[in-house]
């Protein structure tokens, strides 16, 4: 799978405060997100995903894209998916007051 080079940068970028998110979400008393996402973080978090893509991922500078072995493809889209919901998310509802 190839990836355009800006895309994959945003969800490496996004994808260092996945932790930091889950958190979040646990000490939060509302629900911000469903068991189902934060399932989906935890398996992100604990496979550490996004290290495993950036270690295997490799970089044309011609074509400006990054190309992921096939084992990893579904694991990148639910990163980019994890990430992208968490781009939605307002911050200031999340922070304990």
């Amino acid at each position: 799978m190839r990836i355009n080079k800006t895309d994959f940068e945003a969800v490496m970028a996004n994808s260092e405060f996945l932790d930091y998110y889950c958190q979040l979400f646990e000490q939060n008393g509302e629900r911000s997100v469903t068991d189902k996402q934060l399932e989906k973080l935890h398996y992100l978090i604990q496979k550490q995903v996004a290290l495993t893509i950036q270690k295997n991922a490799s970089y044309s500078f011609f074509t400006q894209t990054y190309k992921l072995p096939q084992t990893l493809v579904k694991d990148y889209q639910l990163l980019a998916e994890c990430t992208e919901m968490l781009s939605k998310i307002e911050m200031d509802q999340l922070i304990p007051k």
